[in-house]
């Protein structure tokens, strides 16, 4: 019954980590009723979501903070992973870019859109496979559209690089894009 925003979110975020989802749900809703504007309320829900793999009602949200949030790119990162996760590809590069338009240096967001592009060069590749050798003219416009997405993919990835220049992930996927192109 203490009312203010922030209560609510801790014992949301105790109930998550208890793996009580039903009593996180009932509290979070109960706050939300009472503080519908309040931002780390909002980020909450949205965590209860994501957790519970309701990528639907995580966006609604997740739009709701751009608009009360937009410079924060954390939460374009998140709404881009949402949108992964629900195969929505340009929506999820619109927000991995927006991200990287308020922190051109943040990692993640760099590394999934490398990935995103890369995952892309790499489906076309899969596409240029099943064209007959006798069709030469389309195999060759196909393998130029997916260099280009795997070329997107390392330049995301060289940037990614640069920012974290140890990290065994990155590597990985930056000589992998560099094999396949």
């Amino acid at each position: 019954g203490y009312n203010v925003p922030l209560v609510y979110s801790l014992i949301v975020n105790l109930y998550n980590k208890l793996g009580k989802s039903e009593e996180a749900n009932r509290t979070l809703s109960e706050a939300r009723s009472k503080f519908p504007k309040d931002a780390e309320l909002l980020r909450a829900e949205v965590n209860v979501y994501l957790v519970d793999k309701k990528y639907d009602k995580a966006l609604g949200l997740l739009k709701d903070l751009t608009v009360q949030d937009p410079s924060n790119e954390m939460i374009w990162f998140v709404l881009g992973v949402t949108y992964e996760n629900l195969g929505k590809i340009d929506e999820q590069e619109a927000a991995y870019t927006r991200a990287l338009e308020i922190n051109p240096k943040y990692f993640d967001a760099l590394f999934n859109l490398g990935a995103l592009y890369y995952n892309m060069g790499v489906n076309k590749l899969r596409e240029c496979d099943n064209i007959p050798p006798r069709e030469q003219a389309k195999s060759e416009a196909c393998l130029s559209d997916a260099n280009k997405s795997l070329n997107r993919a390392i330049g995301s990835f060289e940037k990614a690089f640069a920012e974290r220049p140890t990290d065994k992930d990155i590597i990985t996927a930056l000589k992998e894009a560099y094999v396949r192109v």
